[in-house]
């Protein structure tokens, strides 16, 4: 006869077996450790094209504070990481990120002027929110394509000119279609400004115009420049409208061409159309 197990230890053995399987079932998982942000990251995102505001604000994200060397802030350079983003790298303080929008210009920092105070300095200036912006300008480097030069006036004749900017893509980010407020210097003429499209070469972007002497370009052969109407404002002052597709972009004033020796800085005013 078998002798029946007392209700206590039934008790005990049903309560011992629930908290088994509640143990079982409730597992404490910890979060993974988010790896700090180091500078090779920080140059991918650069190379990818992403803009100076989203990488500082991955960086603040992680909180990572820098303490970069000399050969760490030469490979930045090297990279074409922006001196916005090192800066904000050594100092946070020091560069404050502004939220990214559709329309962002990040390295114009020139006040925007309303419309109906027209800007006066010789520059480029593009619409924003009812005023105009000015746009910052990059360096070109030339180099010549089947033509004649003189080393002492760096004049072309029946050649072209192949212009490179440092860098994979411009700083200024815009949608099409936009409008553009051109002030001029005395003495030059809208036609002497140029339009061209640049196409990434490597690290750089690269362009092509043709040449018919100093002031006189030819159409021959010169693949990236494009037609653009203007319509005059008041004396050297005039605006145009663009419509472009995706893809990098700048205006050439007349003076980066009349470069009167290969030391001249050569400037031009660049910009990408995001699709």
């Amino acid at each position: 006869m078998q002798t029946p197990i007392p209700a206590r230890a039934v008790l005990f053995l049903l309560l011992s077996f629930s908290f088994i399987l509640h143990a079982q079932t409730h597992v404490l998982t910890l979060p993974p450790v988010e790896k700090p942000m180091t500078v090779p990251e920080v140059i991918k995102l650069s190379k990818a094209g992403f803009s100076d505001d989203l990488i500082i604000e991955q960086i603040k994200k992680k909180q990572q504070h820098f303490s970069l060397t000399t050969a760490q802030l030469l490979q930045l350079k090297t990279a074409h990481v922006s001196e916005r983003v090192m800066k904000y790298m050594i100092n946070p303080a020091s560069a404050v990120a502004t939220p990214c929008t559709p329309v962002t210009a990040s390295r114009a920092n020139a006040a925007t002027a309303p419309d109906n105070a027209l800007p006066t300095d010789v520059g480029i200036y593009v619409k924003q929110n009812g005023g105009w912006t000015a746009m910052p300008q990059e360096l070109v480097n030339w180099k010549s394509q089947g033509s004649l030069k003189t080393a002492a006036s760096l004049s072309f004749v029946k050649g072209t000119l192949d212009g490179v900017v440092d860098g994979p893509m411009s700083h200024i980010n815009f949608v099409s279609p936009l409008e553009f407020l051109i002030v001029m210097p005395e003495g030059v003429t809208i036609t002497d400004y140029q339009l061209v499209q640049l196409h990434r070469h490597e690290s750089d972007r690269e362009f092509r115009i043709a040449t018919g002497g100093v002031t006189h370009a030819s159409t021959d052969n010169g693949r990236d420049k494009l037609v653009f109407v203007a319509t005059r404002v008041s004396p050297n002052v005039y605006t145009t409208k663009v419509k472009l597709y995706a893809g990098e972009y700048g205006f050439l004033p007349p003076d980066s061409v009349t470069a009167r020796n290969e030391a001249a800085l050569a400037k031009i005013f660049t910009f990408r159309i995001m699709e």
